[in-house]
């Protein structure tokens, strides 16, 4: 039996630590840049410098520099290869995303213990390594992003719920094309649990969305079949992506005093989602997010993307 003392120190230690740097909104090198991406930020965080909980959303257009000598899979937050920001510009609306061409619009909504930079960061290494064209939304929600935070990132999870379903219903009823959202972890909690909320006000999930990709969602099982029941009728292309051998899953897996969750589980996944098993993938850079650090996984994601989920 893994203990509450074990569970929290053992999240921790499967974290970033204070003595590792982390990711913050700097220029990179002019040398290490490859290109730059246009990213789009929505937030409930007060401020993008701590965890602190603002009453509102707060829209920021960034301009994100990938660095040229970095290998797939990979967020370097320090160093020649670092990712940096070239342009963090705070905006008092949803900024025009474009026309729709045929490429979907992504929202991203990341997991625990990440800083607004690292969650921006993880979001345009996942688009520049998958070949996703379209318009990026990141949703920024306050984690404390430290490895001990974790109670504390649930909690801004449930803060965020409003801002979350407030950012969906703005980008649809702008953008014409395809929505596909992609969320990890904690972040899966938080998009099942503003999904929910918006259902309940009138609005079902397949108006809001297309496509659905959960990576090793950090939920309970029954709360998460009860948010499916609660949705009804989910977008075709939804597809929850696991890991069997996922530790940080298994930690706070048993700090619920379960052991399972959705992300490490399979017979778990709902029948309205495709399952996608990573268990025993060895080349991910990160455990807990296996198909985005994966090089062999995102070879597959890249021919999934241009013949389905896109």
């Amino acid at each position: 039996m893994i203990g509450r003392r074990e569970t929290v120190f053992g999240l921790a230690s499967m974290g970033l630590t204070g003595c590792v740097p982390r990711g913050d909104f700097a220029p990179a090198s002019p040398a290490s840049v490859a290109r730059t991406r246009r990213m789009i930020m929505a937030t409930n965080r007060l401020n993008l410098e701590t965890a602190a909980r603002g009453d509102g959303l707060f829209w920021y257009d960034l301009s994100v520099s990938v660095p040229a000598n970095r290998t797939s899979g990979t967020v370097p937050v320090s160093g020649a290869s670092a990712f940096g920001t070239e342009r963090v510009l705070p905006l008092d609306r949803l900024p025009d995303l474009g026309a729709a061409n045929g490429e979907p619009l992504v929202v991203w909504v990341h997991g625990y213990n990440n800083t607004a930079a690292e969650a921006v960061y993880r979001h345009t290494q996942m688009a520049e390594d998958i070949g996703m064209n379209g318009p990026q939304v990141s949703f920024v929600w306050p984690s404390a992003a430290s490895g001990r935070g974790y109670l504390h990132d649930r909690d801004s999870v449930l803060d965020a719920r409003r801002p979350l379903a407030d950012t969906l219903l703005a980008l649809r009823r702008r953008w014409s094309g395809d929505i596909l959202i992609v969320a990890h972890s904690l972040g899966v909690f938080l998009v099942m649990e503003s999904l929910t909320r918006l259902a309940a006000q009138g609005f079902p999930v397949t108006d809001i969305a297309d496509g659905l990709l959960f990576l090793q969602p950090d939920i309970d099982p029954d709360v998460f079949h009860e948010q499916v029941q609660d949705l009804g009728q989910l977008p075709a292309r939804s597809v929850v992506v696991l890991a069997e051998d996922d530790p940080a899953l298994r930690i706070s897996g048993g700090l619920a005093q379960t052991g399972a969750r959705v992300g490490n589980t399979s017979h778990s996944v709902p029948d309205a989602f495709e399952a996608i098993n990573l268990t025993g993938v060895r080349d991910a850079a990160t455990s807990h997010l296996v198909a985005l650090s994966s090089q062999q996984v995102l070879a597959f994601l890249r021919q999934v993307y241009r013949s389905g989920l896109r």
